[in-house]
């Protein structure tokens, strides 16, 4: 069963779940739904990165905003989340957690946060499910270095999209 291993913002879940291996292999079963009552799972994606992909900040504005429930495969990442939920005692405040593969952890990021992740490792695979599909007219995003979070990175590996993202001073209420 998983377990909520730490909560930083209300409904920012560090999940951690359960493993299973023998002569065969590995089972890893990082989620299971008692932990995020109400989530659902819409679409799945399945990330490879090289080291030092940066990719975020990214969510999608209501009436489609997004949970999102990410696991990496393999290598690690350094992921972060910035809570844009005005009404939020941690409104404009990031938190980070350190994901790898073999632990059996997941991240929850609920609807009204932004998210984002660098790779630490050469080929790593994120995969993510989540909530909601995914609609580009509502998509939105905020630059990685505009709201004081170190990434402790040098020069990151960037999409056009991601480089040219507004400040996070820029953005107006959104959620």
């Amino acid at each position: 069963m998983s377990k909520i291993l730490e909560e930083k913002f209300p409904g920012l879940l560090l999940l951690e779940g359960s493993q299973f291996s023998d002569e065969r292999g590995a089972l890893e079963k990082p989620l299971w739904n008692s932990a995020i009552p109400g989530f659902r799972a819409d679409e799945a994606y399945f990330i490879q990165s090289k080291k030092d992909v940066l990719r975020g900040m990214h969510f999608q504005l209501p009436p489609h905003a997004q949970g999102k429930l990410l696991y990496v495969a393999r290598g690690k990442i350094l992921d972060v989340v910035l809570d844009l939920r005005s009404g939020s005692p941690f409104f404009g405040k990031s938190a980070s957690f350190v994901l790898e593969a073999g632990s059996a952890r997941a991240l929850y990021v609920p609807p009204g946060m932004a998210h984002g992740y660098v790779t630490l490792e050469e080929d790593s695979w994120i995969h993510y499910v989540q909530s909601g599909n995914y609609s580009p007219e509502h998509e939105r995003g905020v630059r990685f270095d505009s709201f004081g979070f170190d990434w402790k990175i040098s020069s990151p590996v960037l999409s056009e999209k991601d480089k040219n993202l507004p400040a996070f001073s820029e953005l107006p209420i959104l959620f």
